[in-house]
């Protein structure tokens, strides 16, 4: 009788142990997936680097306006723009921190200054100021390329381009 209760008690220990080391790897596999989890939630935020600087026009700083650094590559699929505000610009990228900058890579650059109408319309439309040279990507004459670390690129434009 007394090896019946110690087999029956050495399987029962089989048992529970074998018990303890499912559960074991129960908890570190749903551990794991935890962890896999919360470090992938800034897997979508982009890396982008500073960039800033000057816009002037004719010397003088440009008092208001926009610059966008329109990627030429493909696969970057993440422009960058910025307002400027006396001559000054500071770029975010969409799908990045705010005012982050811009993904690495080549960009063409353009520029915008719309002219509201003063009228009392409502269906009045803006109307850009700038040469069209500045304004589109097929046509400006600036481009630009991003690297890690602090950017800073300074634009003359010109009322009447001789490019």
């Amino acid at each position: 009788m007394y090896k019946k209760t110690v087999r029956i008690s050495t399987i029962k220990k089989r048992e529970f142990l074998k018990f303890q080391n499912d559960r074991f790897l129960i908890i570190f596999f749903i551990l794991s997936i935890i962890a896999i989890i919360t470090s992938g939630c800034d897997s979508n935020k982009l890396k982008t680097w500073s960039v800033e600087g000057t816009v002037s026009m004719n010397g003088q700083p440009l008092e208001e306006g926009m610059i966008r650094f329109r990627p030429k590559q493909q696969g970057n699929e993440h422009p960058a723009y910025g307002a400027i505000k006396k001559g000054y610009y500071k770029l975010q990228t969409s799908g990045g921190d705010f005012e982050a900058g811009a993904v690495p890579g080549d960009y063409f650059v353009t520029f915008s200054v719309l002219s509201v109408s003063q009228s009392d319309d409502p269906d009045a439309e803006s109307v850009e100021t700038l040469p069209k040279l500045y304004t589109e990507t097929d046509t400006t004459p600036f481009s630009v390329t991003v690297v890690k670390g602090k950017n800073v690129f300074n634009f003359e434009l010109q009322t009447n381009p001789t490019f």
